[in-house]
């Protein structure tokens, strides 16, 4: 694996784990202070601090009080993710790796946009949804696309659409610094592209109004040979371009809305109907388009009952099948299923206090005309895991249990080290705990009629590496990133304090440490590890440095607009970097190396025309550089 490779892939594995465990004798707890990029506190501040072992909470776990403080009591050990979401500014997500400091949360102003949807006859539209755009995108190699707008992860609030109210009212009030274009996605409506808008951090803008034109909407009926709509089904379309959508049916009626010219192919499932598939061009078929479906000679009812080991019915159990089919036994453990056994189906049963059961359906040996299933208390398993450190914790900590049929069941790490599954049918497992770098195994066996097991598992021992991150100077460097990796395999991760300092706990033999900072280059540090601690150990980071490279952008058109980004592909990692732009003049800050400059041309409507680029080498030293860039000169891109 090269270096580059293995960057990647740490990145992507970020962030790991805590480094500290939890206060002795007491509860661990999170403190911090919620500022804005001058300093000021920031009241009101939504804040979620989560695992993975923990599912997404419907109220926050604090708010930043008057003067920006929060504090956060009843975490689990190891690291969590730290949620910030206030209106009017960007979420922010931080990995909080210590509890012995407080927790400092620079927030950036949101750019703000409120509009309103009208129609074609100038009336409100209520429900249309509003996705903003960032451009360019940046075209990299194997068609890859890159893009810096933000994904917003739950619990905050998205960013990423807004739905108009009854008087077409919208507002995105979370937006990233950057320049967008908006889609409109309205029942029967659609909009001309609208040109790219420039916003800036804490820019509010308001009164954009946006008139929306007919689509021509068109109706569908589904029905059987009897002439009878089904009970429910579900049609998919697509078209020439590949583009795929779902038209919602009520009634056995559907509409739909032609989004490119040429023939739309329908696809539909209903239940106990065949799947159906046909291409139709709408310019040419009357309306409403009418698919008929056929009766599935397959589908089957499936009847049966469900006791418990003493052969009394059991009131309540839960049938899963395919296709979210499902059922419930009555009073006298009875049930009915419409299945399709066209081939092998699978059904689980589950009851609260039992252990679950699967059973197979062949289609080659079809079920008895009513088929009992036998639900058994089952087993509880329960266990310690040994050797656990604190980078084990937190983030992907995990404990498995998985059968050789591929039924799994799965359960957090407590804060003590334990486990504990309940209602475990008999059979044989494989017991596995896995974190974000390290997993182990151990084969369970569950025999009839057992009830308890007690399983310990352990994991080879590690060494604690400590140390601190400083710059040239001998300056400390908070918030850096710690990587360690042997044989160019991730084994853990960390951070650094406000003093620079950091903990990581590796296995024995030879490590590569590697820090990164986003305002510094990259440092790398060897050490050799066996089982006494390794402690006092510094790397130093170079300042990042950055050449201002300005100049006139030739060829280009009065009435067409550009887009610049510079695309630097190092061994390690690669970095992106946006031009400003003036009319034909432009400014971009490049780091020494061979830089791709990719240019994007639009007209004065805001539609895309053409892709181009130019390859730039930065010298090291070099801090101003004038560079004109010719359109006639430049690599035209497919």
């Amino acid at each position: 694996m090269t270096k580059r490779c293995l960057a990647l892939l740490l990145l992507c594995l970020m962030p790991a784990a805590s480094q500290a465990a939890a206060p002795p004798g007491g509860t661990p707890t999170l403190t911090g202070m919620v500022t804005d990029s001058d300093g000021r506190a920031v009241a009101g501040v939504s804040l979620w601090a989560l695992s993975s072992s923990e599912p997404w909470l419907v109220s926050p776990s604090a708010v930043s009080g008057p003067d920006g403080s929060f504090a956060i009591l009843g975490l689990p050990p190891g690291a969590v993710e730290l949620y910030a979401c206030g209106n009017g500014y960007v979420h922010d997500i931080r990995t909080v790796w210590y509890r012995d400091e407080p927790v400092h949360l620079e927030l950036r102003s949101a750019a703000t946009l409120r509009g309103r949807i009208l129609g074609p006859d100038g009336e409100p539209v209520a429900g249309a949804d509003v996705y903003p755009r960032e451009v360019p995108m940046i075209l990299l190699e194997d068609d890859c696309i890159f893009s810096s707008f933000p994904e917003s992860s739950p619990p905050c609030p998205s960013a990423r659409s807004a739905t108009s109210d009854a008087d077409g009212h919208f507002e995105l009030a979370s937006l990233l610094p950057g320049r967008y274009r908006f889609d409109i996605s309205a029942d029967g409506l659609t909009t001309d592209e609208l040109y790219p808008m420039q916003l800036s951090e804490g820019d509010v803008v308001e009164g954009l109004e946006i008139r929306l034109r007919s689509t021509g909407s068109r109706e569908g009926r589904l029905i059987d040979p009897a002439g009878a709509p089904p009970d429910s089904a579900n049609v998919t379309l697509s078209d020439e371009e590949g583009e795929f959508y779902t038209a919602y049916v009520s009634g056995g009626t559907f509409r739909f809305i032609p989004r490119a010219a040429g023939p739309i192919t329908f696809q539909v499932k209903a239940e106990g109907y065949e799947i159906l598939e046909r291409t139709i061009d709408p310019a040419a078929d009357a309306e409403p388009v009418e698919l008929v479906l056929v009766r599935d000679e397959s589908w089957k009812t499936i009847r049966g009952r469900v006791v418990g080991l003493d052969g009394k019915p059991i009131e309540g159990a839960e049938i899963y099948a395919a296709e979210g089919i499902t059922a419930r036994s009555a009073a006298d453990g009875s049930f009915e299923l419409q299945l399709s056994l066209r081939k092998l189906q699978p059904i689980e049963i589950s009851k609260d206090g039992f252990a679950f059961v699967r059973l197979d359906l062949d289609p080659e040996t079809p079920p008895a005309e009513k088929i009992t299933i036998r639900l058994e208390p089952g087993a509880t398993v329960t266990g310690r895991l040994l050797g656990l450190t604190p980078g084990d914790r937190g983030l992907d900590a995990r404990v498995t249990l998985r059968s050789a049929a591929g039924q799994s069941l799965d359960t957090p790490l407590r804060a003590d080290d334990t486990f504990r599954f309940e209602h475990v049918p008999t059979g044989a497992w494989k017991l596995t705990l896995k974190t974000r770098y390290r997993s182990v195994m151990k084969r369970v066996i569950v025999k009839p009629g057992q009830t308890e097991i007690a399983v310990d598992l352990s994991l080879p021992p590690r060494t604690l590496v400590s140390g601190r991150v400083l710059d040239s100077q001998g300056r400390p460097i908070a918030g850096a990133e710690l990587f360690a990796s042997q044989d160019d395999e991730p084994v853990a991760a960390g951070g650094t304090r406000d003093d620079g300092s950091f903990d990581l706990h590796v296995p024995r033999g030879d490590i590569q440490l590697h820090a990164i900072h986003p305002s510094f280059l990259d440092g790398w540090l060897e050490i050799s590890v066996g089982k006494r601690p390794v402690r006092r150990r510094v790397i130093r980071l170079e300042p990042e440095p950055s050449t201002h490279a300005a100049g006139r952008l030739l060829g280009l058109v009065p009435s067409q607009k550009a887009e610049i980004v510079g695309i630097l592909d190092e061994p390690t990692i690669t970095r992106y970097s946006r031009a400003r732009f003036e009319e034909d003049s432009y400014e971009i800050y490049l780091r020494p190396g061979s830089w791709i400059l990719q240019g994007f041309l639009y007209d004065a409507a805001g539609t895309f025309l053409r892709s181009i680029r130019w390859t730039v080498d930065v010298p090291p030293g070099e801090t101003e550089k004038l560079l004109d860039l010719d359109l006639a000169n430049a690599e035209e891109l497919p």
